[in-house]
């Protein structure tokens, strides 16, 4: 079904706003450089899941300026149909991108990949306030998930940090979606990449032979960590898609 691009470009207004209160509250107030609200990459009609991240990094951009510019030019946060990816990517960010393409869409499914506040920040700044943050954010990550999502649509949460602040919430029943949670793609997260291949050493070790062997569709130079990384986002994807409800620990 077509997305109400009323009711979605209504709600960015709202970000923006939202984006502009956060930035009046003392503790951010003191810090520069930061502040820009990062649209998300408009879906063209209802999508399968919701992926719901922390906040934008600003490491796009060495400037309040220069991430204005960037914006108006058509700049947009991390999505499947913002990227053009070959495979070869090693960085985190993109094997989570290649992962849901590979591992939890099927032939024509898409998603919306968004963040619970969606204010560019260094992770420095990102720490200060969180809390006081996402609980402003979250009536407005509702309406979002409403918008783009088709009826039922799982809503997956990137980390732990999400996936407890929606727990609180009870997310799965007040929205009557299922929620899952996957690692975070971040290098900090790396222990819990390393402790999904460690459940299952066989199956991980296939999986390296299978996946990482000659004519690889993956970059060259992985290291056994990403390549953990992307082990781990195979087995929750294939699990998300195939289970239909509950919530999937990470």
């Amino acid at each position: 079904m077509p997305l109400d691009k009323n009711a979605y470009h209504k709600l960015e207004r709202l970000f923006e706003a939202q984006v502009d209160r956060d930035k009046a509250h003392a503790i951010e107030r003191v810090v520069e450089g930061w502040g820009i609200y990062l649209p998300c990459v408009e879906p063209e009609s209802w999508v399968d899941y919701v992926i719901v991240g922390m906040e934008p990094s600003f490491g796009w951009a060495n400037s309040i300026e220069a991430a204005r510019k960037k914006v108006q030019e058509g700049f947009r946060n991390s999505s499947l149909s913002g990227r053009t990816l070959s495979g070869k990517e090693s960085d985190t960010l993109s094997l989570f991108l290649l992962s849901i393409d590979r591992f939890l869409l099927q032939l024509g499914q898409t998603c919306h990949m968004t963040d619970l506040s969606k204010g560019a920040m260094p992770v420095a700044v990102a720490a200060l306030d969180r809390d006081r943050r996402y609980e402003e954010w979250y009536p407005l990550l509702l309406e979002e998930i409403a918008i783009v999502g088709k009826p039922g649509a799982p809503v997956i949460a990137i980390g732990k940090q999400v996936k407890k602040f929606m727990q609180r919430h009870d997310l799965q029943r007040e929205t009557g979606r299922p929620l899952y949670a996957v690692p975070h793609y971040s290098m900090q997260a790396s222990a819990s990449w390393k402790e999904e291949a460690e459940k299952a050493p066989g199956d991980f070790e296939a999986f390296e032979t299978a996946e990482f062997g000659a004519g690889s569709c993956w970059a060259a130079d992985l290291s056994p960590a990403k390549k953990q990384l992307v082990f781990a986002y195979r087995k929750q994807f294939e699990a998300i898609r195939a289970a239909g409800n509950g919530v999937h620990s990470d």
